[in-house]
């Protein structure tokens, strides 16, 4: 009886600690924003082990079909090994006034994704898995936008992203 017990404890305490590693945040209906500015954009940070976070967003009202989605996402590896392994990006999508989420696009996998696609209106997620290994916590960047960027925006996301991979490369060489 003592080892049912102790067995069913074991496994509330694995399922609560493989869950307590995700994140979801939700940015909400992204509709109205300006092909200049980023409706989501930071740095999510994961303890060792693996993870499926959920980055949130609707496209409602006035949306047309020329939105993309532009997202990026980066891990950022650490000096003492810590990193982000299995990275990997998919793009789900609902209709409106539907609960019923399908795999809109697949985005990708590796250290560094970057895509879109046309959207529709609806509801959408971005699902994030991974693994996070090494001494000390893990972290990856992300930026996106849904409406389609002015080519200044291009040349800003680019001089950005250089420097992301500026600052990595530092952080690898110590």
């Amino acid at each position: 009886m003592k080892l049912k017990a102790l067995v069913a404890a074991l496994g509330l305490i694995a399922m609560a600690s493989a869950s307590a590693n995700d994140v979801v945040l939700d940015f909400g209906n992204v509709a109205n924003v300006s092909g200049e500015t980023y409706f989501a954009s930071g740095f999510i940070q994961h303890d060792v082990g693996s993870f499926t976070d959920q980055l949130k967003f609707s496209v409602l009202g006035s949306a047309d079909d020329i939105w993309s989605g532009l997202g990026t996402i980066a891990d950022q590896p650490k000096v003492d090994g810590s990193n982000i392994t299995g990275l990997t990006v998919d793009l789900f999508h609902a209709q409106p006034g539907s609960t019923t989420f399908a795999l809109y696009a697949t985005i990708g996998s590796g250290d560094y994704i970057t895509n879109g696609g046309p959207l529709v209106e609806g509801y959408y997620y971005f699902k994030v898995s991974g693994t996070a290994t090494g001494p000390s916590p893990s972290s990856y960047a992300y930026t996106a936008s849904a409406a389609v960027p002015e080519p200044e925006s291009y040349a800003m996301m680019l001089a950005g992203l250089g420097l992301l991979g500026v600052i990595a490369r530092r952080r690898l060489r110590g």
